[in-house]
């Protein structure tokens, strides 16, 4: 689906008046079964399309969403996958871009829209209970002095609640309050009042319970929020009727894919299990060694399917790097040990890896342009961890072209700007962000869209252990050693790698399509919320660091969930308190001193960063161009940024300083 915009006009430099979204190419095809069609050797790309819209009417959007466990079709997997949890939605005032009014077990969630000056009214019910997936997990730390239970306990129920982030709200009362906590059984009526000179762009909305917001957004509590264009409303992508994409970015791990699995993993599962007692004699080659690291579900695959992943054995400890390669299938590890060695196969088609990433929920979705077309991309990563580097390749050419970044996190730029980091064809997308992009259909050949090699990517290499399927629950075990090449490291954030992937292969259409050029420093000419901080002068300046270990004095250092980060001085739950005041500026030094990347996302304020420096490029940004509500602090380094305190956003902000999981700081002006 492609969506055009009409023209708008401005009644003012802050006010923007309400839009008309024109789309073509809707369809009924948008709720088609999809469920398989780019499963196994036979598997085609499925026709690229975006989630279902639901859009305001008359000044209002109202919707009712109701979380619960569901299953998902998904194009590689021929049966519906469960172990998902998902929004039912209704739609009580406004229009939907499939003429439907109701809808479920949709991956990602569906699109919300208003206009800058609407109303947002959420019905959201907690059905959350009744829950039969077992890698959904208790977070709760086990007390000192208490028993540690082998596996995390599994949530029959769970709390959650609702997060529109980036927007200018207040966290008063029933609006955007992230420490509010829904029961299972109960609900909540969100009313969001989206500001007049809220700035045009995209959004996004998520489940933010503290301790249960990683699993919720993987597990498909996500979707995208749009406030008026979100593009952000630029003068040229109207003058030139410029088509519009916007494209939800996610991944999700569903062992033995190519084979029986048809059930939703957690690829976080093998960090949470405890190993404080070793294997004996031959516990592991008899498969009667508990617990298993491998997937809940590993019996109910394919007898003989195999599952590597990294080995620890003992109390916590830095040294244990379970988890460091979740992020990447399991084709591509190279397991050896003195008996049994796999070697990584390159040759499985990425349609059937285990851990896939998607565009709105569809893998490597097929899309026609017509050669010298321009189209605006709005690329969004609404996942819980992954980083998402991202490539253009002419294949014609082999020509890598560099990124037409038009604005990020909502806000459009002032001018086109290149990607901070290199020589501008390398795009990294933290989890949370958001960025506009300009892209143009060369005039032969095709243009791929991916995870490329990470440039002086190293191998990573630690103590390994393979499960064999046996088809019982007693698998047998060998441990060895766990490689992943430098050659298939599309990133690593000092701790987690994530791997090479295509996310898209645009074909040719017929036909000439209509270049718009957008050249670096070339104005754009769009109403934003910037401020240029770096021209004041700071009432205030903070130093913040990030960090992590074992302070947690009330758990049981046995337990592999003890591990907390911190946040200046406080752990996790436990967040510091932080008083600004009204229409001041705050400069904060925040610190990374872990070994793993933690985006920062301000919550109701936008930020801009004043320098990042990063250890593993040895590079330092310059003063940031834009507004921002989410930035990368890489991992041992510091970040500067600068908070302007402004009374017409409400006198509160939260401000989030780790992925959507780990940590928040009250912030109050």
């Amino acid at each position: 689906m492609v969506v055009h915009r009409k023209p708008i006009g401005a009644v003012a430099l802050v006010v923007i008046t309400s839009m008309t979204l024109l789309m073509s190419g809707c369809s009924s095809d948008e709720t088609k079964s999809l469920a398989g069609a780019n499963a196994g050797p036979d598997g085609s790309p499925v026709e690229f399309k975006e989630p279902v819209r639901l859009t305001s009417k008359d000044g209002l959007l109202e919707v009712r969403l109701s979380a619960h466990q569901g299953t998902v079709e998904l194009d590689t997997v021929p049966e519906p996958v469960t172990g998902f949890l998902v929004y039912g939605y209704e739609l009580i005032n406004g229009t939907s871009s499939d003429g439907s009014t109701e809808g479920d077990n949709m991956y990602p969630a569906p699109t919300l829209r208003v206009d800058p000056g609407e109303r947002l009214i959420v019905h959201y019910d907690n059905d959350l209970q009744g829950l039969t997936i077992d890698d959904y997990y208790d977070p709760a730390f086990t007390p000192v002095g208490g028993e540690v239970p082998i596996y995390p306990q599994p949530l029959e129920s769970s709390p959650l609640n609702l997060h529109t982030h980036g927007l200018h709200v207040s966290p008063d009362g029933n609006a955007d309050n992230v420490l509010l906590d829904i029961p299972a059984g109960m609900g909540n009526v969100y009313d969001y009042a989206v500001p007049d000179d809220m700035p045009n762009g995209l959004y996004w909305y998520h489940s933010h319970r503290h301790t249960v917001t990683a699993q919720q957004t993987y597990m498909g509590l996500a979707g995208l929020l749009e406030i008026g264009r979100p593009d952000g409303n630029l003068p040229l992508v109207t003058q030139n009727d410029i088509p519009i994409r916007e494209m939800a970015l996610q991944y999700n791990f569903v062992f033995d894919r190519r084979g029986k699995g048809t059930e939703l993993n957690d690829p976080n599962w093998p960090q949470f299990v405890s190993t404080l007692m070793p294997p004996e004699g031959n516990q592991l080659a008899e498969g009667t060694y508990s617990p298993s690291l491998a997937p809940t579900n590993f019996e109910k695959t394919t007898e003989g399917s195999e599952y590597v992943t990294n080995w620890y054995q003992g109390p916590l400890s830095p040294a244990n790097h379970r988890g460091q390669n979740q992020f990447v299938p399991g084709n591509m590890q190279t397991f050896s040990s003195a008996t049994k060695n796999v070697a990584a196969d390159l040759s499985v088609p990425e349609n059937e890896r285990d851990v896939q990433y998607t565009i709105n929920g569809q893998f490597q979705p097929a899309l026609k342009l017509k050669p010298g077309q321009t189209e605006i991309w709005v690329l969004a990563n609404i996942s819980d961890f992954a980083y998402m580097p991202l490539r253009l390749t002419e294949t014609a050419t082999g020509n890598n072209p560099k990124f037409a970044v038009l604005g990020q996190d909502g806000n459009p730029f002032t001018q086109v700007q290149l990607p901070v980091d290199g020589d501008g064809t390398r795009l990294g997308i933290p989890p949370g962000s958001r960025y506009t992009i300009a892209v143009t259909m060369p005039q032969s050949g095709d243009l791929v869209l991916d995870m490329p090699p990470l440039e002086g990517a190293k191998p990573v290499s630690n103590p390994g252990v393979l499960y064999t399927n046996n088809g019982t629950e007693n698998s047998p075990a060998v441990l060895g050693t766990v490689t992943i090449d430098p050659s298939i490291i599309s990133y690593a954030d000092g701790f987690f790698t994530f791997p090479t992937q295509k996310l898209l292969h645009v074909t040719a259409d017929s036909g000439e399509g209509r270049t718009t050029k957008f050249e670096p420093g070339q104005a754009l000419g769009a109403y934003t919320s910037f401020v240029d901080t770096s021209v004041m002068e700071p009432a205030v300046k903070r130093e913040l660091v990030v960090s992590g270990g074992f302070s947690n004095n009330k758990a049981s250092k046995n337990d592999p969930k003890a591990f907390t980060y911190e946040f200046a001085a406080n752990t996790f739950p436990n967040i510091p308190l932080i008083q600004p005041r009204l229409n001041s500026v705050e400069e904060w030094l925040i610190t990374n001193n872990n070994n793993d990347e933690h985006p920062m996302h301000i919550h109701v304020n936008d930020f801009q960063v004043m320098e990042i420096y990063s250890p593993i490029t040895g590079t330092r940004t310059g003063v940031g161009r834009g507004a921002r509500t989410t930035s990368t602090c890489p991992h041992r380094s510091p970040t500067r940024t600068r908070t302007p305190s402004r009374p017409q956003r409400r006198p509160c902000a939260r401000n989030s300083p780790s992925t959507p999981a780990l940590s928040s700081s009250t912030v109050i002006a």
